[in-house]
């Protein structure tokens, strides 16, 4: 071999191991590249997933504070209704019965309620008179008879 071919293949080979480095270092600069990218990927991820767990927290918190605190509401004193509208509400319930009563006069359960709500009015003379009649169309029914021993001590007492 002459001395050109020796400088020839020198530099072809040196030209190829330049070219090797660089291939190789250049795949290990992307594995590189690509950890990072990963690490950053992963990082990002779990700030998105903590982002997210409190957010969920907190507004679970604020919901379940306003649900505590609209049931306080609730329970004050103020919120109970008024014996006025108590009163009209029995009244209505009374009006009720008896339109039904007027279709249907021997509806039993208009008559149990009617006598029922007229004890809650206090309406006794009334009360005993409906219970009366139920003791008599049905002598097996004994609550029928507590409600008008009942109805007829509390009369006796006003």
């Amino acid at each position: 071999m002459t001395q050109t071919d020796r400088n020839l293949k020198r530099r072809f080979t040196s030209a190829m191991t330049t070219a090797a480095f660089m291939l190789a270092s250049s795949f290990s600069l992307g594995k590189r590249n690509y950890e990072k990218r990963s690490k950053k990927k992963t990082k990002l991820q779990q700030l998105i997933i903590i982002i997210a767990i409190y957010g969920f927290l907190l507004s679970t918190i604020y919901h379940t504070a306003q649900i505590l605190s609209e049931a306080s509401v609730k329970s004050t004193p103020a919120a109970q209704p008024q014996p006025d509208t108590i009163q009209e509400a029995l009244a209505a319930q009374v009006r009720g019965y008896e339109l039904v009563l007027k279709r249907e006069p021997n509806n039993l359960t208009a008559l149990e309620g009617l006598a029922v709500t007229k004890l809650q009015l206090k309406d006794y003379a009334g009360a005993i008179e409906i219970l009366q009649d139920l003791v008599k169309r049905h002598p097996e029914r004994s609550d029928y008879g507590a409600l008008l021993a009942k109805a007829k001590q509390k009369a006796n007492q006003k």
